[in-house]
C-alpha cells in the first residue's frame, strides 16, 4: 500500500484519486475511440463501421450508448451492439460526412460522451483486368481505379 503525502500517492502510486480515509474513488472514462470511422456506401444494411474503446485507468468494461447532445445529429441513422457501431443503411445516408454523440459508462462514476464523425465513402471499384493488344508480347495490365485504399 501507500500514504497520501504532499498530493501524491506514495509509494506504489496509482492513477486514481484517494480520499484521506484511503477510499479510492474511481475515475471516469477520458476519451472515446473508434477503429474506424468510415463505411462504404454499398455496404449494406446493418454495415459495420468500427469498435469502439474507451480510455479509462482503473475500468476495462464499459457500455456504449448513443445519446443526445452536441454532435448527436446523425445518431439515429446508426447503432451501437456491445461495443460495434453500425450503420444502418449507408446507401440512404449517400456519400459525406455524418455526426454521432456516443457514450461510454463504466458503471463505476461519471459518464464521458464525445461526439464522432463518421463518413460514408465511395464504392470500393473492382479491379480491372485489360486484356494487352494482340501485339503486345508483355501480358496483360491490371488497373486499380481505387486510389486510398
Amino acid at each position: 500500500m501507500g500514504a497520501w503525502a504532499s498530493g501524491a500517492w506514495a509509494p506504489g502510486a496509482w492513477a486514481g484519486t484517494v480520499w484521506a480515509t484511503g477510499e479510492v474513488v474511481p475515475q471516469s472514462p477520458t476519451d472515446i475511440q473508434i477503429s474506424r470511422s468510415f463505411v462504404r456506401v454499398d455496404a449494406g444494411l446493418n454495415a459495420t463501421v468500427g469498435t469502439l474503446t474507451a480510455v479509462d485507468v482503473d475500468s476495462e468494461s464499459h457500455t456504449f450508448t448513443l445519446v443526445a447532445g452536441t454532435g448527436d445529429t446523425n445518431n439515429a441513422d446508426f447503432a451501437i451492439a456491445g461495443n460495434v457501431l453500425t450503420c444502418d443503411d449507408p446507401a440512404t445516408l449517400g456519400i459525406g460526412t455524418y455526426s454521432i454523440r456516443v457514450q461510454a459508462d463504466d458503471g463505476e462514476s461519471t459518464p464521458y460522451a464525445k461526439a464522432l464523425t463518421i463518413e460514408v465513402r465511395a464504392a470500393q471499384s473492382a479491379r480491372k483486368i485489360i486484356a494487352p493488344p494482340v501485339s503486345d508480347p508483355i501480358g496483360y495490365v491490371v488497373v486499380d481505379p481505387v486510389v486510398g485504399m
